[in-house]
């Protein structure tokens, strides 16, 4: 998996077991690249947040899953867990913020809405879905 992946441009920051601390990454987008297991990751809200604004996920090996910069992530449960943590070619090394100061709002979204879409979908590689999608392609292949 990790050859495919960094074929495409997106390249190992490192490997990790559930986290069930709500974060996110205002600097970069992240793809993980499930190993071994399952996990349930609650998506898109934060401790401050109404809980039922979120989306439940459930991830096991052989998955991936992308997180665009400034969506909040964690696991909820997971059993054997393992996953690999990449990056988008040229990215900075990742900030965690962890969704807990509202006064740092208003910045941390403007630095999550400046990361650039990426080239290379993960999975699919040099202008492939993901790329399409976030820019707003409605014409997207299957």
């Amino acid at each position: 998996m990790q050859n495919q992946l960094e074929k495409n441009k997106w390249f190992k920051g490192g490997t990790w077991g559930a986290v069930p601390r709500h974060h996110f990454h205002p600097n970069s987008h992240e793809c993980y690249a499930i190993l071994q297991g399952s996990s349930t990751l609650l998506v898109g809200v934060g401790p401050l947040d109404d809980p039922g604004i979120g989306k439940t996920i459930r991830v096991e090996a052989g998955d991936a899953i992308i997180f665009p910069s400034g969506v909040s992530h964690c696991s909820v449960d997971s059993e054997g867990y393992r996953y690999m943590g990449v990056y988008p070619e040229g990215a900075p090394k990742w900030k965690n913020e962890y969704c807990k100061d509202s006064s740092r709002w208003e910045s941390i979204c403007r630095e999550a809405q400046q990361v650039p879409v990426p080239e290379w979908d993960p999975i699919r590689g040099h202008l492939g879905p993901l790329s399409r999608l976030w820019s707003g392609d409605s014409k997207l292949e299957t």
